[in-house]
């Protein structure tokens, strides 16, 4: 069975660590720990029954909730889930476009996409008083307003 482990993201390679730490010492048979970086907030654990799981989360700090909130997900399911981090459909921008940047030292600011290169985008930030072009991931912008209608 595969458990689904809630956790708090801030602190997942320690407890991650920590799951692995007691696995080791207390010799249990677990076949697999998974920790995705895109999904932080959760840790897979792979064994054959509920108390080599309750075993090997004993007295990891970072666990939300506890058993109460641990499931099991089948192997179509992970795998569906999987599938979707790794086909993220990545959102196109055009050039023109007045976007809002989400992330970085400019988080917040309003700005318009003036090149497309190979890593994200370049945009001008709208409100600052001095124009400096800044060059972005696809992820660390979001669309406001396109420029094709």
């Amino acid at each position: 069975m595969i458990f689904v482990i809630p956790i708090i993201s801030r602190d997942a390679l320690i407890i991650l660590k920590s799951i692995e730490r007691n696995i080791r010492i207390k010799n249990l048979s677990v076949k697999s720990l998974y920790l995705d970086p895109d999904m932080k907030n959760y840790i897979f654990l792979e064994a054959d029954d509920e108390n080599v799981l309750k075993s090997a989360i004993a007295g990891v700090n970072g666990i939300k909730a506890r058993e109460r909130k641990i499931r099991t997900i089948l192997d179509v399911e992970l795998q569906q889930l999987l599938m979707k981090l790794i086909i993220k459909p990545t959102e196109e921008f055009n050039i023109g476009d007045i976007v809002e940047i989400v992330k970085g030292p400019f988080a917040g600011e309003k700005a318009k996409i003036v090149n497309k290169t190979k890593d994200g985008y370049t945009v001008l930030p709208l409100e600052l008083s001095v124009v400096v072009p800044v060059s972005v991931d696809t992820k660390a912008i979001k669309l406001l307003k396109s420029s094709k209608k």
